[in-house]
């Protein structure tokens, strides 16, 4: 979808943007089972969520409540501005879930969400609270040059596999990747199974 369609449909709600969801979901199936590149290609654009970017970013005034919503190919976030508190607990990104350079000024809860796709925070900017306790990486995370201020960020612990974790640094001393220090109260009960999983967190 384009951005009017995407936000004509977010502004629905829940229940119309999970049944558009479901029912998109189901007809990528039978393309894929054809090997059908073109139908596929389609189904991409269609199935896109684009929400903001960084040439034309959008703004969230308000709390913006995305908890359980179902994203079934890729969605855009880029450059995004949450002015309130911005949930995506229990959310499902099937595709890449793109949020570079957005600015979260209050909490943003991403608790057990799913991340299928590639997870990419680059310069993302956390202002309140950032939370991702149980969430899920099966793909790629990207935290490159991300902006932490709150005072909590990851309340449990996980030890992530296969990932690739460089000199980041968080305020309160609450953990410190990449410096030799023993990793403490970060993810608990997270799944990482991407190929790499980048930090370089700045305060």
């Amino acid at each position: 979808m384009n951005r009017e369609e995407t936000l004509a449909l977010w502004r629905q709600g829940k229940g119309a943007w999970n049944a558009w969801a479901q029912k998109i979901l189901a007809e990528k199936k039978p393309l894929e089972e054809k090997a059908d590149t073109e139908g596929l290609a389609k189904w991409e654009e269609a199935a896109l969520a684009d929400f903001s970017s960084v040439e034309h970013p959008s703004e969230f005034n308000e709390a913006a409540d995305f908890g359980n919503w179902v994203f079934p190919s890729h969605a855009n976030f880029d450059a995004a501005r949450f002015s309130g508190d911005a949930w995506f607990e229990s959310a499902k990104f099937c595709g890449n879930a793109w949020f570079e350079e957005a600015v979260f000024s209050n909490d943003a809860n991403f608790q057990k969400s799913t991340f299928s796709g590639a997870a990419m925070f680059g310069e993302t900017n956390f202002r309140g609270d950032a939370r991702f306790v149980e969430a899920t990486f099966l793909d790629d995370a990207e935290f490159g040059g991300v902006k932490f201020s709150g005072h909590r960020l990851y309340r449990k612990r996980v030890v992530p596999r296969g990932s690739v974790l460089k000199g980041c640094r968080l305020p309160r001393g609450i953990v410190r990747w990449g410096c030799g220090i023993q990793v403490s109260r970060v993810l608990r009960g997270g799944g990482f199974s991407g190929r790499r999983i980048l930090w370089a967190f700045v305060i």
